[in-house]
């Protein structure tokens, strides 16, 4: 598992809600490309996240990505 010491997404929405500063509309574009990528390579993978929420988004050097597959399951055939 990578270390992802720059927080998650839920913690990043609320301290930009307390500064009153929301994402531009590229930070969001950009945002959701990665959460996207994640999809992307779990749909390769055969994997169902099935928790998605922003608490199980991390973020790693700006890159936003998909924890917690506690909820996962594998697409069987």
């Amino acid at each position: 598992m990578e270390k992802c010491p720059n927080g998650d997404l839920k913690e990043e929405l609320i301290l930009r809600k307390r500064r009153n500063s929301p994402f531009s509309e590229e930070e969001a574009l950009k945002i959701f490309r990665d959460i996207l990528k994640g999809y992307l390579t779990c749909f390769e993978l055969k994997v169902i996240h099935r928790d998605l929420k922003p608490a199980n988004i991390l973020i790693n050097g700006g890159v936003y990505k998909l924890a917690d597959f506690g909820m996962g399951r594998v697409i069987e055939e």
